[in-house]
């Protein structure tokens, strides 16, 4: 058994999170000593860990709590916690191929004007190509309106994430 900041030091986990996942009942409520301190045990810490792992993997605390509830429950099938796996797995694969689309757009803004910055960028030839790549996001092209400035600036920044 242990206190709060032992369990912090222990998992990694902030002190005023450790609170917070007991008070929304992610962790179990903790026991107390005669001076009214938190005092935890294996379980707590065991369950933090999971609850952290978790968190690092990107998974909402709705979902968490799911497959704690899954696992506490030895007569629901393993079928539903890989229902959630997969549910979440989806939604990255999703962000990850939104991300390289970014990046692809991104590289190709910066090549243009990278192209175009010694003779003085051209807005006009960067959002025309942008354009094309993108037809269909037609509600973003209005936020390529800054100045020919700035489109050489993006293009220096391209550059030094590239090197």
């Amino acid at each position: 058994m242990s206190g709060i900041g032992a369990l912090s030091k222990s998992t990694g986990c902030n002190i005023e999170t450790i609170r917070y996942y007991e008070k929304i009942g992610l962790l179990p409520p903790a026991l107390r000593s005669t001076g009214g301190h938190r005092i935890y045990t294996e379980k707590h810490r065991s369950r933090l860990i999971f609850i952290r792992q978790n968190r690092e993997l990107g998974f909402p605390l709705d979902d968490i709590r799911e497959l704690i509830a899954l696992a506490a429950d030895a007569d629901r099938p393993c079928a539903d916690a890989l229902s959630v796996v997969k549910k979440h797995l989806a939604e990255v694969e999703s962000k990850v191929a939104k991300l390289q689309q970014i990046r692809i757009e991104l590289l190709s803004m910066a090549g243009t004007c990278e192209s175009t910055c010694l003779g003085g960028c051209r807005q006009n030839q960067v959002v025309s190509r942008r354009a094309s790549m993108r037809a269909s996001a037609s509600h973003t092209q209005a936020s390529l309106t800054s100045s020919n400035r700035s489109w050489c600036m993006i293009s220096r920044l391209a550059r030094s994430f590239q090197a």
